[in-house]
């Protein structure tokens, strides 16, 4: 994605924190780093999260009253903790009869309705579900570049919802969260259970 988004005429910099989106007219021209630095632009993109883009990087002075309560009252108590796996083949999944084609759209696991309530039931009383719901994708098959001649990367999205209740922090549970992850995709596709 970077490439592509260098080859149209984008500048990428990491470490490099935004203290403010310039508008002017109603449009974004620009960013002003925290070190003072302010970068010019014909488009402004942010991956942060509504509020933070709208109420503290964009002035509020350029949004209507109506606009800035619509955003004030944004409920976003949940998170999706994200887990990479670099693999050494390609995971067998039982239910796909080892038809490595359908890796390349999104596997889901959540089998039914009371398997999606226990694991939100978990997150809702501040603990990692053992048995969550999964967004698991193969992107290394659609851009081979991604990782080494043979090997794959997974990405699995765990949606999970604020764990606060406990004072528990993803940071520092990051490794059990990963054996939460790969536990759960054992059951669906054996092969990981080597990790």
């Amino acid at each position: 994605m970077s490439a592509a988004a260098k080859e149209a005429g984008a500048e990428i910099r990491t470490s490099a924190e935004v203290k403010e989106v310039r508008v002017k007219d109603g449009v974004a021209t620009g960013v002003v780093l925290a070190g003072g630095e302010e970068i010019s632009a014909k488009a402004v993109i942010s991956n942060a999260d509504p509020r933070r883009t709208l109420l503290t990087l964009v002035d509020p002075t350029h949004l209507t009253p109506d606009f800035v309560m619509k955003l004030q009252n944004i409920r976003m108590p949940g998170t999706v903790a994200k887990v990479n796996l670099a693999l050494s083949t390609l995971p067998k999944f039982t239910a796909l009869n080892a038809n490595d084609a359908s890796l390349r759209g999104r596997i889901h696991i959540g089998p039914e309705i009371d398997y999606l309530e226990r694991a939100f039931d978990e997150s809702k009383y501040g603990n990692f579900s053992p048995h969550p719901y999964l967004e698991v994708t193969v992107p290394s098959l659609t851009d081979p570049s991604l990782a080494p001649n043979g090997k794959h990367v997974m990405v699995d999205l765990y949606a999970v919802r604020a764990v606060q209740a406990k004072e528990c922090r993803l940071d520092s549970q990051r490794s059990s969260l990963g054996e939460i992850v790969v536990k759960t995709l054992a059951e669906y596709a054996p092969s990981l259970r080597r990790w």
